[in-house]
């Protein structure tokens, strides 16, 4: 059976869900979706049993999903993890310590903006130039705020699986973070190809999001909100499209997540939460 051909179903009942749900249904005919309210699985999980569905895909914030997590590991062929992991390094911790006490199925980050067609379209480019000694740096701000996280730990996920977009599977190292927890900068590097990486998250009263690729005499930039990417200065033409949106591609990927390239990305996460705890 196809990814996209399986029963879904999303856990969690907000606009996020809603949007999940629109764009996987237009894009797939013969896939079944339905949502379910994140507190009703967490008190009776086989409301989403293997055998009436294929993939869970959990909306919600990040306590009730490490509550859910823990139920239905054993219960589900694949499932989706919201951002971020853990609203602290406590939290995200444990969610890796279960996945690692229950090693089977496939267990993958819902991380669909690093499948837009521009982020997508400017690591192509940003490969084609070279990696190796490159400076990169991306900022992903905006005005949202929630109760239970910090502005930088709600952007700064993105940015963390967007960067193994950038480097497929290759060790990226965290330096630091500086600033506060509502605008920070984060320094990493990629030590096979020395590529220094600054990420920008935080909250900010106009949305931003766009990346600088620089190597010598060569620059790249992309705007992830207008959809433009400029080489160098002169506006670059897009190759094909593909016709599918983020979240649809995102879901078709998913059956290519190994457990170890997870684990891997939920440590990065934990190091930049362990550092940002220690902010004001």
């Amino acid at each position: 059976m196809n990814t996209y051909e399986a029963k879904l179903a999303i856990i969690g009942r907000g606009t996020w869900s809603s949007k999940i749900k629109s764009s996987l249904e237009s894009n797939f005919q013969e896939l079944d979706v339905k949502i379910f309210p994140a507190r009703e699985v967490v008190s009776n999980p086989k409301l989403v049993q293997k055998s009436d569905f294929h993939v869970i895909w959990i909306a919600t914030q990040p306590s009730l999903q490490l509550k859910l997590v823990g139920k239905l590991l054993d219960m589900a062929q694949t499932i989706i993890l919201e951002k971020p992991l853990g609203s602290n390094r406590a939290e995200i911790q444990s969610l890796i310590q279960l996945l690692q006490d229950h090693p089977l199925g496939v267990v993958a980050p819902s991380n669909p903006w690093s499948y837009e067609t521009t982020g997508l379209e400017a690591v192509e480019l940003m490969k084609k130039e070279g990696l190796d000694t490159a400076k990169i740096e991306i900022t992903r701000k905006g005005p949202n705020r929630r109760s239970y996280l910090s502005p930088v730990g709600d952007w700064i996920p993105h940015d963390l699986y967007f960067l193994g977009k950038i480097f497929d599977s290759e060790v990226i190292t965290f330096n630091k973070i500086t600033g506060n927890r509502e605008s920070a900068v984060a320094k990493f590097i990629c030590e096979r190809f020395q590529t220094q990486v600054t990420v920008n998250s935080g909250f900010t009263e106009e949305r931003v999001a766009e990346l600088t690729y620089s190597k010598g005499t060569k620059e790249i930039k992309a705007n992830f909100l207008s959809g433009r990417i400029l080489i160098d200065g002169t506006e670059h033409n897009f190759r094909a499209k593909d016709p599918h949106d983020a979240i649809s591609r995102k879901y078709l990927d998913v059956k290519n997540w190994e457990r170890e390239r997870f684990i891997n990305a939920a440590n990065l996460q934990l190091e930049v939460f362990s550092s940002l705890e220690r902010l004001k």
